[in-house]
């Protein structure tokens, strides 16, 4: 007798409960949604988002300046007696082998903080003259080195410089060493920082076009 006693109960429940929804004792959610959808929750929109920008990549990313073509994620160049951070490249665009053969605080290492490039061509030596002494000393050849140099603004691509370093030979004297054989010295990494470093303090001026850096050696 219990289980339909149980079952008599639920069904009892079931019916005051459909009774009072009917009229109205009992209310239910409305969970309609209008037709108009004003009742509707609006859709969320995701926020869109940036790509961030990719990291210059060094030395590869400064090789348009060696054509004169801007870096924009180059740092500026401004004249001043600060620290200017460099770089030197090859024509194509390649780290120059001299990179490492100057001052070590303005050698550049990312290209956010590269103000200015330093093209360096192909070294050239060029034979001037033959001495020959007598008494079988050995004779002396005297040797003329040149390299041309351009310096571009990383971030403008500006030529700020085209420069031809001319290291030319001492003469001979009427009395040299028996084992020297040879005078001229080719252009270094040195001289041709040295003389950059120095103009970038004031400006480059009317470098662009100007008489060769002529330097006596031995």
């Amino acid at each position: 007798m219990k289980p339909f006693f149980a079952v008599v109960v639920i069904i009892a429940v079931v019916a005051v409960g459909a009774t009072g929804v009917h009229m109205g004792y009992i209310s239910l959610p409305d969970l309609r949604v209008e037709r108009d959808g004003t009742d509707a929750p609006e859709p969320r929109t995701a926020e869109p988002v940036t790509p961030a920008a990719p990291k210059a990549r060094f030395p590869r990313d400064l090789a348009p300046a060696a054509q004169a073509k801007p870096v924009p994620q180059a740092a500026e160049f401004k004249p001043g007696l600060d620290v200017h951070k460099l770089v030197f490249l090859a024509p194509a665009g390649d780290l120059h082998p001299w990179q490492e053969r100057f001052d070590l605080d303005w050698q550049a290492e990312r290209v956010e903080e590269t103000e200015l490039v330093v093209v360096i061509g192909s070294p050239k030596k060029y034979f001037i003259n033959r001495i020959d002494y007598p008494n079988n000393a050995p004779p002396i050849t005297r040797y003329q080195y040149e390299i041309e140099v351009s310096v571009v603004a990383a971030k403008t691509g500006d030529l700020l410089a085209n420069v031809l370093f001319k290291n030319v030979p001492r003469p001979v004297m009427p009395r040299e060493s028996w084992e020297t054989t040879a005078i001229g010295r080719a252009v270094t990494a040195q001289q041709i920082f040295n003389w950059v470093s120095r103009r970038s303090k004031s400006g480059f001026g009317d470098a662009v076009e100007t008489n060769p850096v002529v330097t006596q050696m031995d």
